[in-house]
């Protein structure tokens, strides 16, 4: 990522908001998309909807906005979830790396897993409210915005519905902030160290997309026992999923093994094109700030 040392601390989780909106707003056709796969056919082994069928299915029925379902919920979780796990991430690293000497590793992993951790705590509740307003038609609960979700929950359902899933959404941040962080910043340092690219919009553009593959393959088994159990309903006075290991547990037994990745395309295509949107706004976004406001800021005679 752009060198962020000589930014003040709330430009950092400033600049990852606005990066998150903006790049939620081009992408969250595929978030929807991904959300409603891991949804249908809930304990059906035989029910695997394809990504194109399953756009076109929401097209022919709810029209064009039928793909934008619970856009107000995703951009207060960007806000929110990105904001913080993006921002306390460079804070992080800024604070520990001597002059000159960046941090290792696994430096960097821990304080992704803390800012990710962080940010998955402060953005569950728009996050409770996404999952539910980006379901099929048939288990939503026909909620007017992300504000009338959240009360609404809170109000029906106890203020601990807002944080239902707080485990694997917890992990699922930690696990996605390494990934998409780390793994931005080693393919990039891999493009520039060998002079494959430059630092220009390719070698942002190619970082990112290899970013979302890591970050696919190692969150998605999470992100599915997160959503089922944010979805879920009480049966009975009875929970239908224990917690995320039973959730998991319960979609292999049903659906089969590689129904822990259901949804993998569009949330691949999604993570790919989201990380790409999100760090070419972050890096602009950077650069405009030390062009026009650290620049100006200097002294004539320097």
């Amino acid at each position: 990522m752009a060198d962020s040392r000589n930014l003040p601390t709330y430009a950092k989780f400033l600049f990852a908001s606005l990066s998150g909106v903006g790049a939620t707003m081009v992408c969250f056709p595929l978030d929807l998309l991904k959300t409603q796969m891991q949804i249908i056919g809930e304990g059906q082994r035989t029910a695997h909807a394809k990504t194109i069928a399953l756009a076109k299915h929401i097209i022919k029925h709810e029209g064009y906005l039928g793909l934008y379902a619970g856009l107000s919920a995703s951009v207060a979780r960007q806000a929110s979830y990105t904001g913080v796990r993006v921002g306390a991430f460079q804070a992080l690293i800024d604070y520990f790396s001597e002059e000159g000497k960046p941090l290792n590793a696994f430096a960097k992993c821990v304080c992704g897993v803390i800012s990710g951790a962080s940010g998955g705590v402060a953005g569950l509740p728009a996050d409770v409210a996404l999952t539910r307003m980006a379901a099929p038609p048939n288990k939503r609960r026909d909620y007017k915005h992300v504000v009338d979700a959240i009360v609404r929950m809170a109000r029906e359902e106890g203020y601990a519905t807002l944080f239902r899933g707080f485990t694997p959404t917890v992990v699922r941040a930690a696990i996605i902030n390494v990934g998409q962080i780390t793994g931005y910043g080693s393919a990039k340092q891999f493009l520039l160290k060998y002079e494959i690219t430059h630092d220009n919009v390719y070698c942002h553009i190619t970082s990112s997309i290899y970013a979302g593959l890591i970050s696919t393959i190692c969150v998605l088994p999470v992100d599915m026992a997160k959503t089922r159990i944010q979805n879920m309903k009480i049966i009975n006075g009875k929970p239908e999923y224990a917690g995320m290991v039973d959730a998991c547990v319960q979609v292999v037994t049903k659906e089969g093994f590689l129904s822990l990745w259901k949804g993998f395309t569009p949330q691949f295509v999604r993570n790919g094109s989201m990380f790409t949107v999100f760090f070419i706004i972050y890096e602009n976004l950077v650069l405009l700030h030390k062009k026009y406001i650290l620049e100006a800021k200097k002294p004539d005679n320097i």
